[in-house]
């Protein structure tokens, strides 16, 4: 078999040396100290009226954490806010992904998935009216995201933006696909469906994981259910499903699920079967299920509409729970009341007690090269210049924020582990190296502050195209990932 047409002449991994000041204190990392975060909308349900409440206050809620009354130590009330801009562009040439190429930060916002996936070719063309239908009617201030789960993957049709022809044309570029049967296609087809649609949702999370506030994500589906009998083969989803809704929740994302396939006798009380996992994943992150409807433009407005107005509250999980509790990443069950009437809240049912070590998927990696969405769990910038003592090599710098990898005390070090990856678009292959990070005590707070710089020399073949980089916690599993072109000579 022939080796991967990527070769790597050189890697050297460096942290970044320059004149700092006195450092600040270590952080502090304590069992029982971390801020849990819930956000809530609440709606009104009069009949006369409709959308957000105003005008509540922190006194109007209770929180119970496992049945307990938590003080909640932090509230605010947020607004849909534009999408922010640096105080100064990206250099010529380096991309982030966190900032989009126009040096703009991707506000909060909402995304529709399209799940071409698991629906019908004949609902496709329903929904796909329905989309254009939303984008053409939708609000000045909302930012839409509009992505397509095919059977070769989540493709990225537009990312979060408020401009008007950029959205119709995205809109107007989708097209009915032949979706994935599994007809004829193999015993495991259930089970290899079930993953994409939870990495496809697990690669949104890693995308929107620091685009501010509280999102809404729009799945437009049919039928999915929990549990499929197959002939010699019982397939059970719920934990990759709940897996999916923790990836979801904690990039503060709430689920929205709008079934394409009309209104049935009997409409919304007559519950049909197969549709327990969009309950499930409403429930998880904080969204709702629209089914027996004919008006899926009005479903998507009404998702989009309810983050308008959130209220976040904060607290810290009570001193007395079991240290085992935060090391093994406990489910706790969450629940807020509210003390005016007439309001339905909607917010994630439970969040895991801190943050265990995590045995990382071998194939994480690969997904996260291969994903149409660059995940932001850790910030990068990246860039590839030309080398001219070596023809058609290439000196690659990534510059990685250390505020999001999770460091460990090690005697009197701090350390860090991360797994970073090289892959040209295009070729068989990619190369993975190992960075380890370590910092003494009293430089810990002032390195991390820093970041680090990790460089390669890379020798593509052929030397043009797309480098995708990514970079993995090997504690956490968090992610960044970015897509540099090769710069011209």
């Amino acid at each position: 078999m022939r080796v991967s047409p990527l070769f790597f002449a050189t890697i050297v991994a460096t942290a970044q040396t320059q004149t700092i000041p006195p450092p600040a204190p270590a952080p502090s990392f304590r069992i029982g100290t971390k801020l849990v975060e819930v956000d809530v909308v609440a709606v009104v349900t009069a009949k006369d009226k409709n959308g957000p409440a105003a005008g509540l206050t922190k006194t109007d809620f209770t929180l119970l954490d496992n049945g307990k009354p938590q003080e909640i130590a932090v509230f605010s009330v947020k607004a849909s806010q534009p999408a922010g801009r640096p105080k100064s562009p990206l250099p010529l040439g380096i991309i982030s992904n966190r900032v989009n190429r126009d040096g703009e930060t991707l506000g909060s916002g909402t995304v529709v998935l399209l799940d071409q996936q698991n629906l019908p070719v004949n609902r496709q063309a329903d929904a796909i009216g329905e989309i254009v239908r939303f984008v053409a009617g939708r609000r000045k201030q909302d930012r839409i995201g509009i992505y397509s789960l095919q059977k070769d993957g989540l493709l990225l049709v537009q990312d979060l933006t408020d401009n008007d022809e950029l959205l119709r044309r995205a809109a107007q570029s989708l097209k009915p696909v032949a979706p994935q049967t599994c007809d004829s296609a193999g015993e495991d087809c259930p089970l290899r469906l079930a993953l994409e649609t939870k990495h496809a949702f697990e690669a949104i999370a890693r995308h929107l994981a620091n685009v501010p506030g509280r999102k809404s994500a729009i799945w437009i589906t049919a039928s999915f259910p929990l549990i499929i009998n197959t002939p010699r083969v019982q397939y059970n989803f719920t934990e990759d499903m709940q897996a999916a809704a923790r990836a979801l929740s904690d990039a503060h994302i709430a689920l929205y699920s709008v079934t394409v396939r009309g209104l049935t006798v009997g409409g919304r009380g007559i519950y049909p079967p197969g549709f327990n996992t969009m309950d499930l994943m409403a429930e998880l992150t904080g969204g709702e299920v629209f089914i027996n409807t004919n008006d899926i433009k009005g479903s998507i407005e009404t998702a989009a509409e309810e983050g308008d107005l959130v209220y976040t509250l904060g607290f810290y999980p009570s001193q007395d729970e079991k240290a085992q509790d935060e090391k093994d990443g406990t489910s706790h069950k969450l629940k807020i009341e509210v003390a005016r009437k007439g309001l339905s809240l909607r917010y994630r049912e439970s969040y895991v007690a801190g943050k265990p070590q995590v045995a990382v998927d071998p194939k994480a990696m690969q997904q996260l090269l291969e994903s149409s969405l660059d995940a932001s769990q850790i910030e990068l910038a990246a860039q590839a210049i030309p080398d001219n003592a070596h023809p058609g090599t290439y000196r690659v710098v990534v510059s990685v924020s250390l505020h999001d990898v999770q460091f460990q005390h090690e005697g009197p070090l701090w350390a860090g582990d991360l797994d970073v990856a090289y892959m040209v678009e295009g070729t068989e292959g990619f190369r993975v190296i190992k960075k380890k990070i370590e910092f003494h005590d009293d430089k810990f707070a002032a390195g991390v502050e820093r970041g680090t710089l990790i460089e390669a020399s890379i020798t593509p073949e052929p030397a043009k195209g797309i480098l995708r980089i990514a970079v993995q916690d090997q504690v956490t599993g968090a992610a960044g990932s970015v897509k540099v072109p090769f710069g011209k000579k």
